[in-house]
Protein backbone atom coordinates (compact mmCIF):
# COMPACT_ATOMS: atom_id res chain seq x y z
CA UNK A 1 0.00 0.00 0.00
CA UNK A 2 1.31 3.48 -0.76
CA UNK A 3 0.05 7.07 0.05
CA UNK A 4 0.63 10.62 -1.05
CA UNK A 5 0.24 13.51 0.21
CA UNK A 6 -1.37 15.17 -2.59
CA UNK A 7 -5.32 16.52 -2.65
CA UNK A 8 -5.35 14.57 0.54
CA UNK A 9 -4.45 11.17 1.06
CA UNK A 10 -4.21 8.18 -1.21
CA UNK A 11 -3.64 4.59 -0.30
CA UNK A 12 -3.17 1.98 -3.33
CA UNK A 13 -4.50 -1.87 -2.06
CA UNK A 14 -2.22 -4.31 -3.91
CA UNK A 15 -2.48 -7.29 -4.83
CA UNK A 16 -0.45 -8.16 -1.35
CA UNK A 17 -3.18 -6.65 0.11
CA UNK A 18 -6.06 -8.60 -0.52
CA UNK A 19 -6.94 -12.21 -0.06
CA UNK A 20 -10.24 -12.82 -1.04
CA UNK A 21 -13.34 -10.95 -3.50
CA UNK A 22 -17.04 -11.30 -3.16
CA UNK A 23 -19.70 -9.17 -5.95
CA UNK A 24 -22.93 -9.19 -4.12
CA UNK A 25 -26.07 -6.37 -5.06
CA UNK A 26 -23.52 -4.66 -6.90
CA UNK A 27 -20.95 -4.00 -4.19
CA UNK A 28 -17.31 -5.35 -4.03
CA UNK A 29 -16.61 -7.04 -0.47
CA UNK A 30 -13.08 -7.46 0.10
CA UNK A 31 -11.53 -9.59 2.70
CA UNK A 32 -7.94 -8.02 3.19
CA UNK A 33 -4.71 -9.91 3.75
CA UNK A 34 -3.16 -9.17 7.35
CA UNK A 35 -0.75 -7.26 6.05
CA UNK A 36 -3.19 -5.38 3.98
CA UNK A 37 -5.63 -5.18 6.86
CA UNK A 38 -2.76 -3.94 9.35
CA UNK A 39 -1.56 -1.58 6.75
CA UNK A 40 -5.01 -0.32 6.22
CA UNK A 41 -5.59 0.42 10.10
CA UNK A 42 -1.84 1.97 10.63
CA UNK A 43 -3.26 4.64 7.14
CA UNK A 44 -6.57 5.47 9.29
CA UNK A 45 -5.57 5.53 12.53
CA UNK A 46 -2.27 7.95 11.49
CA UNK A 47 -4.94 9.89 9.60
CA UNK A 48 -8.19 10.47 11.74
CA UNK A 49 -10.51 13.86 10.53
CA UNK A 50 -8.99 13.16 6.76
CA UNK A 51 -10.37 12.85 3.20
CA UNK A 52 -8.68 9.48 2.29
CA UNK A 53 -9.20 8.23 -1.45
CA UNK A 54 -8.71 4.40 -1.30
CA UNK A 55 -6.99 2.62 -4.48
CA UNK A 56 -7.75 -1.06 -5.07
CA UNK A 57 -5.48 -2.55 -7.61
CA UNK A 58 -4.60 0.68 -9.27
CA UNK A 59 -8.46 1.81 -9.67
CA UNK A 60 -10.48 4.17 -8.05
CA UNK A 61 -12.83 2.31 -5.19
CA UNK A 62 -13.66 5.01 -2.73
CA UNK A 63 -12.80 8.11 -1.44
CA UNK A 64 -14.24 8.82 2.32
CA UNK A 65 -13.56 10.64 5.43
CA UNK A 66 -11.77 8.45 8.06
CA UNK A 67 -13.60 9.21 10.89
CA UNK A 68 -12.90 6.08 13.03
CA UNK A 69 -10.28 3.41 13.60
CA UNK A 70 -10.51 0.44 10.90
CA UNK A 71 -9.47 -2.90 11.94
CA UNK A 72 -11.99 -5.29 10.83
CA UNK A 73 -9.94 -6.84 7.65
CA UNK A 74 -13.10 -5.70 5.08
CA UNK A 75 -13.43 -3.38 2.95
CA UNK A 76 -17.35 -2.48 1.05
CA UNK A 77 -16.66 -0.70 -2.28
CA UNK A 78 -20.38 0.54 -3.24
CA UNK A 79 -20.66 1.84 -7.12
CA UNK A 80 -17.33 0.32 -8.16
CA UNK A 81 -16.65 0.76 -12.13
CA UNK A 82 -16.73 -1.61 -14.63
CA UNK A 83 -12.58 -2.03 -14.60
CA UNK A 84 -12.21 -2.51 -11.26
CA UNK A 85 -14.48 -5.50 -11.30
CA UNK A 86 -12.89 -6.82 -14.08
CA UNK A 87 -9.23 -6.39 -12.20
CA UNK A 88 -10.69 -7.97 -9.08
CA UNK A 89 -11.82 -11.31 -11.36
CA UNK A 90 -8.76 -13.21 -10.29
CA UNK A 91 -9.63 -12.67 -6.32
CA UNK A 92 -13.56 -13.54 -6.85
CA UNK A 93 -14.52 -16.90 -4.45
CA UNK A 94 -17.51 -18.49 -5.78
CA UNK A 95 -19.97 -19.76 -3.62
CA UNK A 96 -22.07 -23.07 -4.28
Amino acid sequence: MNAQESEGLMVNLTSEAIEAAVISEGAIWLKLTPSGSSQLAATAKDNLGSQVMIRVLGHEALSMMVVHDMASGRLVIRNPSHELKAAIGPYLVRSE
